[in-house]
């Protein structure tokens, strides 16, 4: 699987709301499960919602508690967490200076709820967000072909950061996404596995403001499980996509991407199914 390329396919197929929607989507395709087509099951079933409350502290607390050790080797991941949470509260905080003229921003910013302040290095801006989904169905079946899998009850927190130069070009964004025990079955036996996802989401631009230059990185831990709380999959530790959509395991172990196959064959397996 092109891990970078197919995800930027699936966040245009999937994007009813915003273009940062189809972000959140990218564990399906992590997975390994799911081939979207491009006209997306997504229509009329996806919501946002901005959420601009609750403790910073409290949600950098329940990170740690949610989330795995990280490989040794790795490192990083409360930083690139400190770094998003900090920020977020300065960009949120009385001492803001909401000067920056948003049309000069490259690229632009989605259609989310934004504030922007503007700092002696250049603009940063953060926003917060809650994305769910009930009933969704994807392309993957397992049985043969047989049994669709459904995902219901998504319910995944987001806080995002985009950092820019004094010339308004993007440098990174960078994002935390939280998504605790979202539910996956298959039709109609009704057995339920588990997913939470933990993670910090990094894109850096080699060239600052030019979307081709694109590095990402998946820093922290993807689990399934199921309901005895039996590991079936996990993803933990550091992944980097080029821009070419090549992928670099910096750290840690990341079967979804290394073995898809036999990965969905598991997951299909734990269903109560066959690929």
């Amino acid at each position: 699987m092109k891990a970078l390329s197919q995800q930027s396919a699936v966040s245009s197929a999937v994007s009813t709301t915003s273009p940062e929607f189809g972000l959140w989507c990218k564990r399906f395709a992590i997975l390994g499960l799911f081939a979207f087509s491009a006209a997306g099951h997504s229509a009329g079933k996806l919501g946002f919602s901005p959420d601009h409350t609750g403790s910073i502290t409290s949600r950098s607390s329940a990170a740690q508690k949610q989330s795995e050790p990280i490989p040794s080797a790795c490192g990083g991941y409360y930083n690139q967490l400190t770094d998003v949470l900090e920020r977020y509260a300065r960009v949120f905080s009385p001492k803001c200076r909401q000067t920056v003229d948003r049309s000069r921003l490259q690229p632009p910013l989605s259609p989310l709820s934004w504030r922007c302040c503007t700092t002696g290095a250049g603009p940063v801006c953060a926003g917060r967000d809650v994305a769910s989904a009930t009933g969704l169905e994807f392309g993957q079946q397992c049985g043969g072909g047989t049994q669709e899998v459904l995902y219901d009850q998504i319910k995944a927190k987001f806080t995002r950061i985009r950092v820019y130069n004094r010339d308004y070009q993007l440098v990174y964004r960078r994002q935390w996404e939280l998504e605790p025990n979202d539910p996956t079955y298959l039709t109609p036996n009704g057995i339920k596995l588990l997913t939470t996802d933990n993670r910090v989401r990094t894109l850096r631009f080699a060239i600052p403001g030019d979307e081709s230059t694109v590095i990402e990185s998946l820093t922290g831990v993807e689990r399934v499980a199921d309901k005895s709380g039996r590991r079936i999959n996990q993803d933990n530790g550091r992944i980097e996509f080029g821009p070419d959509g090549s992928q670099t395991i910096k750290c840690g172990s990341f079967p979804s991407y290394t073995n898809p196959i036999a990965v969905t064959t598991k997951l299909c397996k734990a269903l109560g199914s066959t690929l």
